[in-house]
C-alpha cells in the first residue's frame, strides 16, 4: 500500500515535471510545480483518513482480538510513514 502510493506520487511529479519543463519554464519553477501537483491525491487521502480508513481498518483488526490504542498507534505511524516516504521520493 505505500509503495503504490509512492509509485502514483513519482509517476505524477515526473508527468507534470516533463510538461512544464517542455512548455519553456524553468527547471526550479517546474519542479516546484511538479511537487504540488504529486501532492493532490496525497492530501486528498489524508482528508478521507479518520472516515474511511482507519474505522475500516479498525474493524478487521479488531475482530481479530488486538488492542484497539495498540492498533490506532500502528495505523497512525503507517501513514505517518507513507507520507515521509513520499516527501523523501519526490525529492
Amino acid at each position: 500500500m505505500i509503495f503504490a502510493n509512492a509509485m502514483n506520487t513519482v509517476s505524477i511529479a515526473a508527468e507534470r515535471f516533463e510538461s512544464e519543463f517542455t512548455q519553456n519554464n524553468n527547471y526550479i519553477k517546474a519542479r516546484a510545480i511538479s511537487y504540488k501537483a504529486a501532492f493532490i491525491p496525497t492530501i486528498n487521502a489524508l482528508f478521507a483518513v479518520g472516515l474511511v480508513s482507519l474505522p475500516g481498518m479498525m474493524t478487521g483488526q479488531i475482530l481479530s482480538s488486538i488492542d484497539p490504542l495498540e492498533l490506532s498507534l500502528l495505523l497512525t505511524l503507517d501513514h505517518f510513514y507513507k507520507n515521509l516516504l513520499l516527501l523523501v521520493l519526490s525529492y
